[in-house]
Protein backbone atom coordinates (compact mmCIF):
# COMPACT_ATOMS: atom_id res chain seq x y z
CA UNK A 1 0.00 0.00 0.00
CA UNK A 2 2.67 2.33 0.98
CA UNK A 3 4.61 1.75 -2.48
CA UNK A 4 1.28 2.88 -4.48
CA UNK A 5 1.42 5.95 -1.84
CA UNK A 6 4.64 6.93 -3.50
CA UNK A 7 3.71 6.47 -6.54
CA UNK A 8 0.88 8.31 -6.75
CA UNK A 9 2.72 11.06 -4.80
CA UNK A 10 5.13 10.90 -7.76
CA UNK A 11 2.02 11.12 -10.31
CA UNK A 12 0.49 14.17 -8.61
CA UNK A 13 3.88 15.89 -8.38
CA UNK A 14 4.76 15.80 -11.84
CA UNK A 15 0.81 17.16 -12.96
CA UNK A 16 1.42 19.84 -10.50
CA UNK A 17 5.15 20.49 -12.00
CA UNK A 18 3.63 20.68 -15.69
CA UNK A 19 0.31 23.04 -14.38
CA UNK A 20 3.14 25.25 -12.75
CA UNK A 21 5.42 25.50 -15.99
CA UNK A 22 1.79 26.18 -18.07
CA UNK A 23 0.67 28.92 -15.66
CA UNK A 24 4.07 30.75 -15.94
CA UNK A 25 6.12 29.75 -18.86
CA UNK A 26 3.38 32.37 -21.86
CA UNK A 27 4.33 35.02 -19.60
CA UNK A 28 8.16 34.41 -19.74
CA UNK A 29 7.88 33.79 -23.69
CA UNK A 30 6.21 37.38 -23.85
CA UNK A 31 8.43 39.21 -21.99
CA UNK A 32 11.20 37.32 -23.63
CA UNK A 33 9.79 38.52 -27.15
CA UNK A 34 9.34 42.13 -25.68
CA UNK A 35 12.81 42.34 -24.47
CA UNK A 36 14.77 41.28 -27.72
CA UNK A 37 12.36 43.31 -29.73
CA UNK A 38 13.56 46.46 -27.76
CA UNK A 39 16.85 45.78 -27.64
CA UNK A 40 16.90 45.72 -31.54
CA UNK A 41 14.97 48.96 -31.29
CA UNK A 42 18.08 50.38 -28.92
CA UNK A 43 20.83 48.60 -31.37
CA UNK A 44 19.08 50.57 -34.84
CA UNK A 45 19.18 53.95 -32.61
CA UNK A 46 23.02 53.61 -31.75
CA UNK A 47 23.82 52.33 -35.55
CA UNK A 48 21.99 55.39 -36.74
CA UNK A 49 24.46 57.93 -37.47
CA UNK A 50 23.86 60.92 -35.21
CA UNK A 51 25.01 63.80 -37.20
CA UNK A 52 22.51 65.71 -39.86
CA UNK A 53 23.77 66.50 -43.46
CA UNK A 54 25.06 69.98 -43.16
CA UNK A 55 24.18 71.83 -46.00
CA UNK A 56 26.75 72.92 -48.78
CA UNK A 57 27.51 76.49 -48.52
CA UNK A 58 26.15 79.00 -51.23
CA UNK A 59 28.15 79.14 -54.70
CA UNK A 60 28.38 81.93 -57.36
CA UNK A 61 29.73 80.47 -60.72
CA UNK A 62 30.98 83.18 -63.21
CA UNK A 63 30.59 82.83 -66.45
CA UNK A 64 34.15 83.42 -67.40
CA UNK A 65 36.11 81.59 -69.99
CA UNK A 66 38.47 79.23 -68.08
CA UNK A 67 42.49 80.02 -68.37
CA UNK A 68 42.26 76.40 -69.79
CA UNK A 69 39.76 73.41 -69.51
CA UNK A 70 39.13 72.22 -66.22
CA UNK A 71 40.89 75.26 -64.37
CA UNK A 72 39.55 76.52 -61.64
CA UNK A 73 39.76 80.41 -62.34
CA UNK A 74 40.05 82.97 -65.23
CA UNK A 75 42.17 85.79 -66.31
CA UNK A 76 41.12 89.34 -67.02
CA UNK A 77 43.82 92.09 -68.73
CA UNK A 78 41.78 94.93 -68.27
CA UNK A 79 43.07 98.70 -68.97
CA UNK A 80 42.04 100.82 -66.04
CA UNK A 81 41.87 104.57 -66.16
CA UNK A 82 44.62 103.80 -68.60
CA UNK A 83 46.85 101.63 -67.05
CA UNK A 84 47.39 97.96 -68.21
CA UNK A 85 46.23 95.82 -64.96
CA UNK A 86 46.07 91.81 -64.77
CA UNK A 87 43.62 89.65 -62.68
CA UNK A 88 43.78 86.25 -61.53
CA UNK A 89 39.77 85.33 -59.97
CA UNK A 90 38.63 81.83 -59.51
CA UNK A 91 35.38 80.81 -60.91
CA UNK A 92 33.42 79.85 -58.50
CA UNK A 93 33.29 80.91 -54.76
CA UNK A 94 31.08 81.72 -52.15
CA UNK A 95 29.16 85.02 -52.26
CA UNK A 96 28.77 84.83 -48.78
CA UNK A 97 32.66 85.06 -48.31
CA UNK A 98 33.95 86.04 -51.34
CA UNK A 99 37.63 86.17 -51.78
CA UNK A 100 40.60 88.07 -50.55
CA UNK A 101 42.33 90.51 -53.36
CA UNK A 102 45.95 90.27 -53.38
CA UNK A 103 47.65 93.28 -54.95
CA UNK A 104 51.07 92.65 -56.70
CA UNK A 105 53.34 96.41 -57.09
CA UNK A 106 56.12 95.13 -59.39
CA UNK A 107 60.12 96.69 -59.62
CA UNK A 108 61.64 99.20 -61.63
CA UNK A 109 62.58 96.94 -64.72
CA UNK A 110 59.43 95.27 -65.17
CA UNK A 111 56.02 96.34 -66.88
CA UNK A 112 52.55 94.90 -66.98
CA UNK A 113 51.49 94.22 -70.14
CA UNK A 114 48.66 91.74 -72.05
CA UNK A 115 51.48 90.35 -73.49
CA UNK A 116 51.56 86.50 -71.83
CA UNK A 117 54.76 85.39 -73.13
CA UNK A 118 56.87 88.05 -71.50
CA UNK A 119 58.77 86.40 -68.56
CA UNK A 120 57.69 88.83 -65.64
CA UNK A 121 53.96 87.87 -66.99
CA UNK A 122 54.56 84.18 -66.78
CA UNK A 123 55.85 85.17 -62.80
CA UNK A 124 52.49 86.95 -62.64
CA UNK A 125 50.51 84.20 -64.10
CA UNK A 126 52.38 81.72 -61.87
CA UNK A 127 51.38 83.88 -58.70
CA UNK A 128 47.64 84.07 -59.96
CA UNK A 129 47.53 80.36 -60.62
CA UNK A 130 48.96 79.47 -56.81
CA UNK A 131 46.89 82.09 -55.19
CA UNK A 132 43.37 80.95 -56.54
CA UNK A 133 43.67 77.36 -55.77
CA UNK A 134 43.91 78.88 -52.26
CA UNK A 135 40.81 80.99 -52.80
CA UNK A 136 42.27 84.24 -53.57
CA UNK A 137 41.78 86.52 -56.07
CA UNK A 138 45.72 88.32 -58.01
CA UNK A 139 46.12 91.56 -59.74
CA UNK A 140 48.46 93.96 -60.49
CA UNK A 141 48.43 97.30 -61.81
CA UNK A 142 51.48 98.62 -64.12
CA UNK A 143 51.05 101.59 -62.14
CA UNK A 144 52.55 103.86 -64.81
CA UNK A 145 55.78 101.93 -65.09
CA UNK A 146 59.41 103.42 -62.59
CA UNK A 147 57.09 105.36 -60.46
CA UNK A 148 59.06 105.17 -56.76
CA UNK A 149 55.91 105.13 -55.06
CA UNK A 150 54.54 108.40 -56.24
CA UNK A 151 50.50 109.30 -55.61
CA UNK A 152 50.08 107.85 -58.94
CA UNK A 153 50.99 104.96 -58.56
CA UNK A 154 48.96 105.16 -55.61
CA UNK A 155 45.72 105.79 -57.00
CA UNK A 156 46.13 103.52 -59.95
CA UNK A 157 46.26 101.00 -57.30
CA UNK A 158 43.08 102.53 -55.56
CA UNK A 159 41.59 102.53 -59.09
CA UNK A 160 42.36 98.75 -60.01
CA UNK A 161 41.21 98.03 -56.77
CA UNK A 162 37.60 99.61 -56.85
CA UNK A 163 37.28 98.44 -60.54
CA UNK A 164 37.45 94.34 -59.32
CA UNK A 165 35.47 95.25 -56.40
CA UNK A 166 32.63 96.72 -59.01
CA UNK A 167 32.92 93.43 -61.39
CA UNK A 168 33.44 90.73 -58.74
CA UNK A 169 33.34 90.01 -55.27
CA UNK A 170 35.99 91.13 -52.97
CA UNK A 171 37.00 91.54 -48.99
CA UNK A 172 36.99 95.03 -47.83
CA UNK A 173 40.59 94.43 -47.27
CA UNK A 174 42.89 93.60 -49.75
CA UNK A 175 46.52 91.88 -48.78
CA UNK A 176 49.99 93.40 -50.76
CA UNK A 177 52.59 91.78 -52.23
CA UNK A 178 55.64 94.72 -53.06
CA UNK A 179 58.73 93.60 -54.67
CA UNK A 180 61.74 95.92 -54.51
CA UNK A 181 60.43 99.16 -56.06
CA UNK A 182 57.13 98.08 -56.00
CA UNK A 183 57.59 98.27 -51.62
CA UNK A 184 57.33 101.46 -52.01
CA UNK A 185 54.14 102.17 -53.76
CA UNK A 186 52.46 99.25 -51.95
CA UNK A 187 53.62 101.08 -48.09
CA UNK A 188 52.29 104.28 -49.64
CA UNK A 189 48.76 102.89 -50.39
CA UNK A 190 48.79 101.23 -47.30
CA UNK A 191 49.60 104.83 -44.81
CA UNK A 192 46.85 106.45 -47.59
CA UNK A 193 44.22 103.98 -47.07
CA UNK A 194 45.17 101.71 -43.65
CA UNK A 195 41.75 100.36 -43.40
CA UNK A 196 41.74 99.15 -46.76
CA UNK A 197 44.67 97.13 -46.03
CA UNK A 198 44.71 93.49 -44.17
CA UNK A 199 48.74 92.64 -44.63
CA UNK A 200 51.86 93.14 -46.35
CA UNK A 201 54.28 91.02 -47.82
CA UNK A 202 57.29 93.10 -49.15
CA UNK A 203 59.91 91.07 -50.97
CA UNK A 204 63.70 92.81 -51.18
CA UNK A 205 61.72 96.01 -50.77
CA UNK A 206 62.78 99.73 -51.23
CA UNK A 207 62.17 101.40 -47.91
CA UNK A 208 64.41 104.87 -48.05
CA UNK A 209 60.97 106.92 -46.49
CA UNK A 210 60.47 106.66 -42.70
CA UNK A 211 59.14 108.68 -40.03
CA UNK A 212 55.72 109.08 -38.51
CA UNK A 213 53.91 110.36 -41.51
CA UNK A 214 54.73 106.31 -42.46
CA UNK A 215 55.14 104.30 -39.38
CA UNK A 216 51.91 105.68 -37.87
CA UNK A 217 49.44 104.13 -40.50
CA UNK A 218 51.80 100.93 -40.44
CA UNK A 219 50.98 100.02 -36.98
CA UNK A 220 48.86 97.29 -36.01
CA UNK A 221 48.94 95.96 -39.99
CA UNK A 222 51.15 92.71 -40.27
CA UNK A 223 53.88 93.04 -41.98
CA UNK A 224 56.47 90.46 -43.31
CA UNK A 225 59.85 90.94 -45.24
CA UNK A 226 62.22 88.74 -47.37
CA UNK A 227 65.54 90.19 -47.94
CA UNK A 228 68.52 88.33 -48.89
CA UNK A 229 71.80 89.04 -47.72
CA UNK A 230 73.69 89.25 -50.96
CA UNK A 231 71.34 91.99 -52.14
CA UNK A 232 73.39 94.45 -54.35
CA UNK A 233 70.56 96.13 -55.87
CA UNK A 234 68.41 96.95 -52.96
CA UNK A 235 70.66 96.76 -49.73
CA UNK A 236 69.77 94.23 -46.84
CA UNK A 237 70.42 97.25 -44.91
CA UNK A 238 67.08 98.85 -46.18
CA UNK A 239 64.91 96.72 -44.41
CA UNK A 240 66.83 96.27 -41.00
CA UNK A 241 66.85 100.23 -41.18
CA UNK A 242 63.44 100.06 -41.76
CA UNK A 243 62.39 98.02 -38.58
CA UNK A 244 65.09 99.56 -36.84
CA UNK A 245 63.35 103.03 -37.12
CA UNK A 246 60.35 101.72 -36.67
CA UNK A 247 60.88 100.19 -33.22
CA UNK A 248 59.14 103.10 -31.11
CA UNK A 249 56.04 102.39 -33.33
CA UNK A 250 53.79 99.73 -32.62
CA UNK A 251 54.78 97.86 -35.82
CA UNK A 252 53.86 94.16 -36.27
CA UNK A 253 56.35 93.42 -38.58
CA UNK A 254 59.18 90.28 -38.81
CA UNK A 255 62.21 90.24 -40.81
CA UNK A 256 62.98 86.97 -42.70
CA UNK A 257 66.29 86.92 -43.63
CA UNK A 258 67.72 84.82 -46.67
CA UNK A 259 71.34 84.06 -46.61
CA UNK A 260 73.55 84.72 -49.54
CA UNK A 261 70.53 85.39 -51.97
CA UNK A 262 70.37 88.22 -54.62
CA UNK A 263 67.73 90.51 -55.15
CA UNK A 264 66.07 88.57 -58.06
CA UNK A 265 66.25 85.44 -56.27
CA UNK A 266 63.11 86.98 -53.84
CA UNK A 267 59.88 86.66 -55.10
CA UNK A 268 57.87 83.99 -56.63
CA UNK A 269 60.24 81.58 -54.82
CA UNK A 270 58.58 82.82 -52.00
CA UNK A 271 54.67 82.23 -52.74
CA UNK A 272 54.47 79.44 -50.33
CA UNK A 273 56.30 81.16 -47.10
CA UNK A 274 53.58 84.66 -48.56
CA UNK A 275 50.74 82.14 -48.45
CA UNK A 276 51.25 80.94 -45.07
CA UNK A 277 52.04 84.23 -43.95
CA UNK A 278 48.32 85.63 -45.47
CA UNK A 279 46.72 82.55 -43.81
CA UNK A 280 48.03 83.33 -40.54
CA UNK A 281 46.46 86.65 -40.47
CA UNK A 282 43.15 86.06 -41.70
Amino acid sequence: MKKYFIILAAVLGVIFLVYVIQLFWPNKVEKSKDTKSNEGVENKVEDTPRTGISEAPPQLVYDETPVYEGAGYFEKFPVIEGQQAYLAYPRVINPEKPPRLIVYSHGSNTTVTANINDLFMQDLQLYGAFFTDLGYAFAASNQHGMNYGNQTSINDTKYMVDWIGGKYKIQEKVNQIGFSMGGLPAIYFTTQYPNRVNAMALLAPVTYEWGSKIYTPLENIPIKIWHGTADANVGYSASTGFIQRGSGYKLKVELRTIQNVGHFAVDTEYMNEISEFFKANE
